[in-house]
């Protein structure tokens, strides 16, 4: 299995992009697992860099494959979750490095979060993962309700509040997006948490 997608750094790195960047339109900025690739890194320059994205790519294919192969009595609520990170992963991937449209790849997400949330309806990282991933896909909406339905369970989830406080700001709804950013300001907890606020802060005030 990808260390990356069990990396907790690395998970709530890419929370916290999807709150500053990622719903703007699907710009998919991730860590590769052992790579020195920034977050927001360059486009890839030279064939080194672009054979490591393929083989990437070929590597979360094939462990998608690994974890489509499992029958239904197999498929434990965590396997789900994990195989909707990693068609989530994979949109990511093939829409910020080759421009590919990824609606199947995040429905796919998207089915898989629902269906870990079906076996344990107490997965809660699945369903703050479904809200992003709707909101990834436009359907902004029930976005909302699954944001809200997660913030029920974690009032002060930092990263939950970030993403759907700037799920507001795309609806235009201003004074509610004010209301969680005050919220947000509270719960801020060192210098990273503090920038996203910041670059929320911008948004609002476009």
């Amino acid at each position: 299995m990808f260390s990356l997608l069990r990396n907790p750094k690395v998970m709530r790195a890419v929370v916290i992009v999807v709150a500053a960047t990622f719903l703007i339109g699907f710009a998919g900025i991730f860590a590769f697992a052992g790579m020195e690739l920034p977050l927001g890194g360059p486009e890839p320059s030279g064939n080194d860099l672009a054979e490591q994205i393929d083989q990437y790519v070929q590597s979360l294919q094939a462990e998608i494959e690994t974890f489509e192969g499992y029958g239904p009595d197999e498929r434990q609520a965590w396997d789900m979750r994990y195989l909707g990170d990693l068609y989530f992963q994979l949109a990511q991937t093939l829409n910020y490095y080759y421009g590919e449209n990824v609606d199947e790849e995040l429905g796919q997400a998207l089915d898989a979060y629902s269906q870990a949330l079906r076996l344990d309806p107490d997965e809660t990282t699945a369903l703050l993962a479904k809200a992003i991933t709707q909101s990834a896909l436009g359907r902004l909406d029930e976005a909302r309700l699954t944001y809200e339905a997660f913030l029920e369970i974690h009032p002060d989830h930092f990263d939950g509040q970030a993403s759907y406080t700037h799920l507001l700001i795309r609806l235009e709804a201003s004074e509610e997006a004010r209301d969680q950013l005050e919220q947000l300001r509270q719960l801020a907890d060192g210098e990273e948490d503090d920038a996203v606020v910041r670059e929320l802060e911008t948004m609002l005030a476009q």
